[in-house]
């Protein structure tokens, strides 16, 4: 893969960045990784709690490359590694966020409103990839489409009989709901911090993120209504609109996981058998002695 490097791309997209190479990657920012042609899929990647795109993606960028030939289908595809304050902002307002950052690089063109009869998707397959507090941000995004395609079909006084199909009818064709989700140990059962000293790198990053995240943990704790609603509701639409693709996610879990719940909704499933040896952070990095990431993440 090549990358397509912009004089300043932030004149472009304030939430995007292309860089030329992992040296001169911005930890803090989204990054666009392009292949040398047009391709028919797009795969985002959501980094978890007090990640990065490259602290938490780290060798997806170049592995994708050196075995294209295993892995075929990655030459097909353009990545985007999502970065977002993790720890600081509560899961409804990065959901938004998401949302607005995917039509932003989804859209042949970014100003035409989405949902709308003009809009038109720059891509025919999309994967959203998220690691921990990641996958519980793309989750909300998901239901949050659900509910505004409810609220709308009310407006319109679809009788309630007809509701849920005229639902199913209109989550045709927009890519966000006919996506594929791949996670890695999300956080959406809930997160175990009696081993909190292993949540992310380091001491000094630890004490750093837990000063400041106190509504954040909150929000990812076992019992939070935040992670009550979002399961019953995502539980609940599976059941309803079950031609909703989106609704369901492929999960894959590390053996010595300390940090979340090795949970699912009734409507994933695991990635047999979990990844053997492997912790909360190490279960989503390939390296040449693991290739499982480069084998879960796929269209």
């Amino acid at each position: 893969m090549t990358l397509d490097l912009h004089s300043n791309p932030r004149e472009k997209d304030p939430c995007l960045t292309t860089v030329c190479s992992s040296r001169s990657m911005d930890s803090t920012s989204p990054i666009r990784w392009l292949p040398r042609v047009p391709t028919i899929s797009a795969i985002v990647f959501v980094h978890g709690f007090a990640g990065s795109p490259t602290g938490t993606w780290c060798d997806f960028h170049g592995l994708t490359e050196e075995y294209a030939a295993d892995y075929p289908w990655w030459q097909d595809a353009t990545l985007f590694f999502y970065s977002y304050d993790s720890t600081k902002k509560p899961i409804h307002y990065n959901a938004v966020r998401l949302l607005d950052f995917l039509k932003t690089v989804l859209a042949a063109d970014p100003k035409t409103p989405l949902p709308g009869p003009n809009f038109i998707w720059k891509y025919q397959q999309l994967l959203l990839v998220g690691h921990s507090e990641g996958a519980v941000v793309i989750r909300r995004t998901i239901l949050n489409q659900i509910e505004a395609l409810a609220k709308l079909g009310c407006q319109q006084n679809v009788p309630p009989p007809a509701l849920a199909g005229w639902i199913q009818n209109n989550a045709r064709g927009n890519l966000l709901l006919e996506a594929k989700l791949c996670f890695f140990a999300p956080a959406i059962g809930g997160t175990n911090f009696s081993g909190v000293l292993g949540f992310v790198h380091g001491v000094s990053s630890f004490f750093s993120a837990l000063a400041s995240s106190s509504l954040v943990r909150n929000e990812l704790l076992q019992e939070s209504p935040i992670l009550k609603a979002l399961r019953s509701g995502t539980e609940q639409a599976c059941t309803s609109y079950p031609n909703i693709h989106a609704l369901s996610a492929q999960i894959l879990f590390g053996s010595q996981d300390q940090v979340v719940y090795t949970d699912k909704y009734d409507c994933d499933e695991f990635a047999e058998p979990f990844a053997e040896d492997h912790d909360h952070f190490s279960v989503c990095k390939p390296k040449y002695a693991y290739k499982r990431p480069l084998e879960f993440v796929r269209p």
